[in-house]
């Protein structure tokens, strides 16, 4: 079994060198070294590798802005997730309290929910938990002690976004119905579908929340359905249905259409700016790694 060794900023750099990687500048590089952790960065290592091997000219910059770019983008698509999870969670909240009322009692009554969903009872018990988890809310206390219970548009802001994506797929139907046409764009969405969006959506702001790799992740369980907007590419396998491609799909069908186009011109200029300062990888290689075809900006409105 293989065993690892803590080894000193000097001694990383020595190793860097000796596995044939470049460091052009090294108090630069212990400088962010001591700010950032060897190993996530070079967990962005093999973009620039080929049969195991370096290639040639690779330098710890190459790989550091590799480790930039992506967090840049993370912070660029969380900020469009926000949006989009306070745009489901305003429709839910809407279309509920409208047909159910807006109290504890209301919001925690089985019987507003669809009452043969198989995961109906679950989905509470984890909603009463969440509320428990967070009652010392200055938004909650100030409900609960003035009012005497807390409106479902209150207790809404303190759930995680998971669930209230699980909100939604345990709803009556006709509920269901009125989110979907409420905050849809795209027109060939089924019910069943969007749930299996918010589920992709959810998944990648956890990606971006926990600081994990995200520019090219692949998601393992989640599939979407193919909609119109794969049909303006050419796909094969799962291509668009769990990536990069996947996601912006997701987000049209839901982010307003001037926020998305906004969001495509701010991609564009992110991954213009890390080609043109970094000459050791192409654009076709990035998109490529990104899972994203040459021509994704053809999904503008």
């Amino acid at each position: 079994m293989k065993t690892k060794t803590y080894l000193t900023i000097n001694e990383l750099i020595s190793y860097m060198k000796s596995k044939g990687i470049f460091v052009n500048d090294e108090e630069k590089t212990k400088e962010i070294l001591r700010q950032h952790n060897y190993y996530v960065i070079m967990g962005y290592k093999d973009l620039f590798m080929k049969d195991n091997h370096y290639k040639n000219n690779v330098s710890f910059d190459n790989i550091y802005s590799l480790y930039k770019f992506d967090r840049e983008l993370k912070l660029l698509i969380l900020n469009t997730l926000l949006d989009i999870e306070s745009i489901v969670k305003n429709a839910i909240v809407n279309q509920f309290c409208s047909m159910y009322g807006f109290k504890e009692e209301n919001y925690l009554n089985e019987k507003n929910y669809n009452t043969t969903h198989t995961y109906l009872n679950k989905t509470i018990d984890i909603f009463q938990r969440q509320i428990e988890e967070k009652k010392d809310s200055n938004a909650v206390d100030y409900y609960k002690n003035t009012y005497g219970f807390i409106p479902f548009w209150v207790i809404s802001k303190i759930l995680s976004f998971g669930l209230i994506k699980d909100l939604y797929f345990i709803m009556k139907k006709t509920d269901e119905i009125k989110i979907r046409n409420n905050i849809c764009n795209l027109n060939d969405t089924k019910l069943k579908h969007l749930y299996v969006q918010l589920q992709l959506i959810v998944a990648k702001r956890n990606k971006i929340a926990h600081d994990e790799i995200f520019f090219n992740d692949i998601h393992k369980r989640i599939i979407l359905a193919k909609t119109e907007e794969h049909k303006k590419f050419e796909l094969s396998g799962n291509s668009g249905l769990n990536d990069t491609l996947g996601l912006l799909i997701c987000i049209k069908n839901i982010l307003p259409k001037n926020d998305f186009n906004k969001l495509i011109e701010n991609l564009t200029c992110l991954i213009e700016n890390y080609i043109n300062n970094n000459s050791i990888i192409t654009k076709e290689e990035l998109l490529n790694e990104m899972h994203l075809p040459l021509n994704y900006e053809i999904l503008k409105w």
